[in-house]
């Protein structure tokens, strides 16, 4: 397991030189990812009911590009609602922008971006290798952004149960 995490943390380290740099134009055919994307999209629409939200237009067209596969619109709506929240130097937050539901587009984002830059079999080992090394009733810290949407894209509820282990995963 020690083992496991190690080369986890190893491959985090080294995936600017891992990584392809994104194609022009790419249509990503990934059932694990535009599932992902649709679990983000119920995850979305749960937050903004539970805490009585308005749920931006933008967000339901990125949920929809990321269920298409559409990379350009993903990365470009991604890049527009990430402006909204004012989480970086230099941009405002928009007050009528829910940040809350911003989580679950930047997961969805994280899971596309290391689709697209990754070989998908070493993503699909480092994703799958750190679900198996997670034991029931832990809490999981993924701090980078591989780290952070990797793990949680290839769960599918069968490998690990959601309520199986706590998942840290903010950014």
């Amino acid at each position: 397991m020690i083992r496991t995490i190690v080369a986890g943390l190893l491959l985090c380290l080294s995936v600017d030189a891992a990584c392809q740099e994104p194609p022009a134009q790419s249509k990503l055919n990934d059932e694990v990812l535009t599932s992902f994307a649709s679990s983000k999209r119920k995850q979305t629409a749960d937050i903004g009911a539970t805490l009585g939200l308005q749920i931006a237009p933008e967000i339901g067209k990125f949920f929809a590009a990321a269920e298409q596969g559409d990379w350009n619109s993903v990365s470009n709506l991604y890049t527009n609602l990430r402006a909204r929240t004012g989480v970086d130097q230099g941009t405002v937050r928009d007050p009528a922008f829910a940040v809350q539901l911003f989580q679950p587009v930047l997961e969805t984002f994280g899971a596309y971006e290391a689709f697209v830059r990754w070989d998908r079999a070493l993503l699909r080992k480092f994703g799958e290798d750190i679900l198996r090394s997670i034991p029931d009733g832990s809490i999981y810290f993924g701090g980078t952004d591989p780290g952070r949407s990797t793990p949680r894209n290839f769960n599918d509820g069968r490998r690990r149960p959601e309520n199986a282990c706590r998942w840290l995963t903010a950014a």
